[in-house]
């Protein structure tokens, strides 16, 4: 029989399931120390403008990097909104190529702009991967399922969907 003790009196249950499902966060937010990723990107946004002259605040830095970080999600909404207007007028064929060529010319602009010290071309690169980023998935995933036999387009179409799904999996 459950019990018909309300929730807000049994503290103990409720400490002890959040520390189980968000395990890893938890252990994560307990130790804060600055990881070499934090130290070398504070480091990066410094360097850039101390070379150009500026000398920036640490507010300045957070938001710099809060851009880095953030672009991303930004532009992928807007190119996951092209993205059937790509697919449907140029095929996804010509939609992939389009995508990885996009990805390889924002990998270019990327290491460019840590090379010569300029986040702000750095945010413009990352912000092109973003935007193909979409485009390249929804391509892909059509395409192998067009081209496959009629025999198997079904079960073609289903890994597809296993393989997204191992790879969440994988990434926790």
């Amino acid at each position: 029989m459950p019990s018909l003790v309300p929730i807000a009196i049994q503290p103990k249950k409720i400490r002890i399931s959040g520390k189980l499902v968000h395990f890893r966060e938890c252990n994560r937010n307990l130790r804060c120390l600055p990881t070499p990723e934090l130290v070398s990107g504070h480091k990066y946004i410094r360097e850039s403008y101390r070379l150009r002259g500026q000398n920036i605040t640490e507010d300045t830095v957070a938001l710099v990097k809060g851009a880095v970080i953030n672009c991303w999600f930004i532009v992928m909404v807007f190119g996951a909104c092209c993205t059937p207007y790509i697919t449907d007028t140029l095929g996804r064929k010509i939609g992939y190529i389009i995508a990885v060529v996009v990805a390889i010319v924002a990998a270019i602009i990327q290491y460019v702009s840590v090379l010569f010290h300029l986040p702000e071309v750095f945010i413009l690169g990352r912000s092109m991967t973003a935007f193909c980023s979409p485009l390249a998935d929804a391509c892909l995933l059509l395409y192998l399922q067009e081209v496959s036999p009629l025999s198997i387009r079904g079960m073609a179409s289903f890994l597809c969907e296993i393989g997204y799904g191992a790879m969440v999996v994988l990434g926790m």
